[in-house]
């Protein structure tokens, strides 16, 4: 657990699989208007799927050890969190088991979008670097998060983290317009990603160690 001194009210905690749920509404809310993601989701009841997808995202991500981290209120912990960030390990691999529960869960989440969103995974998978790394899946805050600091705590929570076991740490971004907020973090564009239905995403990459 740590805390940015840039929002010093906001601690960053671990997510327990009980956090699932709410991680999952502040995630959907934050995506609500990403391209990439509404073009990947079917038109009807695409909030509920959303919900779905970022829930099932988080529990697949806790139990193949991954990191999910809830930024809070320090005043108001018991509060819905005010961001969420979801970081891949390195050598992170989900077994059998997990791959089976997936295709499941993908299919009932993205209905006649599967075949589409299954070609868009492999792509992202083919374009992530192969040297060790930490892997931020997703990063989104609450509109009552605004002007305080907490998608910049989170990130440079894990930064942090990835920095101090001396590996690089690799995104892709959904949106054109996030890629300079992540350059401030060191981030560099590396590849441009094809997709399936939807926009292309940015990968970027940030060394060990690297300033931002």
């Amino acid at each position: 657990m740590g805390i940015d001194p840039a929002a010093s009210s906001v601690i960053i905690r671990p997510a327990a699989e009980a956090d699932a749920d709410a991680a999952a509404r502040v995630l959907a809310g934050a995506f609500g208007d990403d391209p990439h993601i509404a073009g990947l989701l079917p038109q009807d009841r695409r909030q509920d799927r959303m919900e779905q997808m970022f829930r099932f995202e988080a529990l697949s991500n806790l139990r193949t050890g991954g990191h999910v981290y809830v930024a809070v209120d320090g005043a108001d912990a018991g509060a819905e969190p005010l961001g969420v960030a979801y970081w891949g390990a390195p050598g992170q691999e989900a077994g059998r088991r997990e791959q089976l529960t997936e295709a499941v869960a993908m299919r009932r989440i993205y209905g006649r979008r599967y075949k589409d969103v299954k070609r868009t995974y492999r792509e992202a998978a083919r374009h992530r670097p192969k040297a060790p790394h930490w892997y931020l899946k997703v990063l989104g805050t609450s509109p009552q998060a605004r002007g305080r600091g907490v998608g910049s705590a989170l990130i440079r929570h894990g930064l942090a983290q990835a920095d101090r076991a001396g590996v690089g740490v690799y995104l892709e971004s959904s949106k054109p317009e996030n890629v300079p907020i992540y350059a401030r973090y060191g981030f560099v564009e590396i590849s441009e990603i094809p997709a399936y239905g939807t926009s292309p995403m940015i990968g970027m990459w940030r060394p060990a160690g690297q300033q931002g």
